[in-house]
């Protein structure tokens, strides 16, 4: 490093959503992309060179989702930057926001469709979802839908990282949640 050098915050976690054509135009063709692709896309749409592995993230939720997914003739996923290149994606047919083709406010048959909901949460919001946990649950019973739930945790300001303790006790207490589920 060198006294010019900048130390940047590392970026907010992208959606899913915003690697799909609608929303990263120039990142495809013909309903295909690549993970170079998407990378330099989505670094043109923020203005900065995003690390690889938030571009890595996006593209996992967005696999994770059924937004895209890989190619038969494509390199194997995950992959590090050098190989990201040769790592091909297409559009899961239906996906997209909104109403998609044939009947109105879904789609044709066999389409894959998934509806998410994301927000920041302060801790009493976080109890109010345990709140309505059972109801959402019922929902899912009698509806017979899947429900699955992505936990984000972040420790700490943004500016400085945390006390190394403090990430330590978190960690202890998130690995009963979970093992795995860890401060990084």
């Amino acid at each position: 490093m060198n006294p010019g050098a900048l130390l940047c915050v590392p970026p907010a976690p992208v959606a899913a959503a915003e690697i799909l054509p609608e929303n990263l135009a120039a990142a495809w063709k013909d309903k295909t992309t690549s993970g170079l692709s998407i990378a330099t896309g989505l670094s043109a749409k923020f203005g900065k060179n995003l690390p690889w592995k938030t571009v890595k993230d996006v593209i996992a939720s967005a696999l994770q989702a059924r937004f895209i997914e890989i190619l038969p003739e494509s390199q194997p996923w995950p992959c590090d930057l050098a190989s990201a290149q040769f790592v091909k994606f297409k559009v899961v047919a239906g996906t997209g926001t909104g109403v998609g083709p044939g009947e109105p406010g879904g789609g044709t048959r066999g389409e894959t469709r998934v509806l998410a909901a994301s927000a920041e949460l302060e801790p009493a919001q976080v109890q109010e979802l345990g709140d309505i946990m059972p109801k959402l649950l019922t929902i899912k019973t009698k509806m017979n839908v899947p429900i699955k739930f992505h936990v984000r945790i972040e420790l700490g300001d943004g500016k400085n990282l945390p006390p190394a303790e403090a990430t330590k006790q978190a960690n202890t207490l998130l690995k009963n949640v979970k093992e795995g589920l860890e401060l990084r």
